[in-house]
């Protein structure tokens, strides 16, 4: 087991840093050989057993490999691309999935194995915040100014708010399971999980990370709700304890906001930027910015960038797909590939990893991905409206945000999907099992 959790702790905190893919690969591996070993024999079984409650689930994921082989067979615009990507990208999530499940089911057989790892998983992430915010301020001491959006560990605030979010998907998980019958999962103390949660929010305002910011506020209300279904039997009416959770969940989501609006000077031409963008999406600016600069603003101080160019490309992408809704071939690079096509340039990258899904794969790709994503959630669901605990609730939680960061980032591909995949296939099967429910 030791190789098995060392294992698993590195691969989570490789995932997000570049340059890492050789030192991943050798870990998958050994993750794979390590939990096949104990899957072997008299416990194969059990993992059967597991896969069997599963089987509508896997069926999902069957049925968009099947499309995504059958369109790159009969509709790709450029099918050799789209073999490899189909090679270095699903495949790989496929079989990052399986060993997601063969973890599961390796610590699925002892609550105490389950709660060592996730305990374990959570401390990994803690660890890369603190030294993303350790950073923070070495940058600021020898420069000066305060690096507000620098991500040095993880290469981008995307990366960075990715490790931020899941975290706090896990502590918030452990934190309603604590009031449950089923018991706290994680091997933490109260005081432990809230500075951890404090430390992914700093973390996710030091980033300048937006759209992780709107994540974990979407995160902490949808915590609140598991948290008042979960207690729904208990509780006659409004408790003490209930209003005091909401203000709680109130004031981190409010300082959130704040602290992003008061140290990310993108927000002050936010509304103006959108408009400009959308008014004027026809106009090649967020294509050619290298040579045709950005557009200006009423005052005549240019847009602010990210904000102007990922709703431009929000707005073409859409038309990509209403232009060619069977999708021009898989890949990581379908928008670029699209970009190349109508304007020869080769350097333009989408901002949400559905539409870019729906230009490579078409409206059915994306409709079988969405499906089997929203399956994952409503598997959770159903487990945690009949037996309350931990696993489903990180695989409802793993899900949503997965799902919801898919519409407003380019995360569905490379490490971020690939980490997706393993808590997927890992808190999928985790959900299975009776003996995470009571202790």
């Amino acid at each position: 087991m030791a190789v098995i959790y060392t294992s698993m702790a590195a691969l989570i905190f490789l995932w997000p840093v570049p340059g890492t893919i050789a030192a991943r690969n050798l870990l998958l591996l050994t993750l794979l050989a390590a939990t096949l070993a104990h899957n072997a024999g008299e416990h194969f079984l059990a993992l059967r057993q597991a896969l069997a409650r599963a089987r509508w689930q896997l069926l999902l994921l069957g049925l968009l490999t099947v499309w995504l082989y059958l369109h790159t067979a009969t509709m790709s615009a450029y099918p050799e691309y789209s073999y490899s990507e189909l090679a270095g990208q699903w495949d790989k999530s496929i079989l990052i999935f399986i060993v997601g499940m063969l973890v599961a089911s390796t610590l699925g057989r002892e609550r105490k194995a389950a709660s060592l790892a996730f305990t374990l998983i959570a401390a990994t992430l803690a660890l890369q915040m603190t030294v993303v915010v350790a950073d923070f301020f070495y940058l600021w001491n020898t420069g000066g100014l305060p690096p507000f959006g620098e991500a040095r560990l993880t290469g981008s605030r995307t990366g960075t708010s990715y490790v931020a979010n899941l975290f706090m998907a896990i502590v918030l998980s452990n934190m309603i399971a604590r009031g449950l019958a089923s018991g706290a999962f994680l091997r933490t103390t109260v005081a432990a999980e809230i500075g951890g949660l404090a430390l992914a929010m700093v973390c996710l305002i030091m980033a300048g990370a937006r759209n992780g910011i709107f994540t974990a506020i979407m995160l902490i209300v949808i915590a609140f709700v598991f948290y008042v279904v979960s207690r729904r039997r208990e509780m006659s009416g409004i408790t003490r304890q209930t209003v005091a959770i909401a203000v709680i969940s109130a004031i981190a989501a409010i300082a959130l906001v704040y602290g992003s609006l008061k140290t990310d000077k993108r927000w002050n031409v936010f509304l103006e930027t959108a408009r400009i963008a959308l008014m004027q999406a026809e106009r090649p600016n967020w294509i050619y910015l290298e040579t045709m600069g950005l557009p200006e603003l009423p005052d005549g101080g240019p847009v602010e960038e990210s904000a102007y160019a990922r709703l431009a490309r929000y707005r073409a992408g859409l038309r990509f797909i209403a232009e060619n809704p069977l999708g021009w071939g898989f890949g990581r690079g379908a928008f670029e590939r699209a970009i190349e096509l109508r304007y020869g340039v080769k350097r333009v990258a989408s901002d949400s990893g559905l539409i870019d899904w729906a230009i490579g794969t078409g409206v059915v790709g994306v409709i079988l991905l969405i499906a089997f994503v929203a399956g994952l959630f409503f598997i959770g669901l159903k487990v945690f409206l009949r037996n309350a605990s931990f696993p489903p609730l990180v695989l409802m939680f793993v899900s949503i945000g997965f799902l919801s960061r898919s519409v407003i980032d380019i995360n569905t591909r490379d490490n971020m999907l690939e980490t997706f995949m393993f808590f997927g296939g890992l808190s999928l099967l985790l959900a299975q099992w009776p003996s995470h429910t009571h202790e």
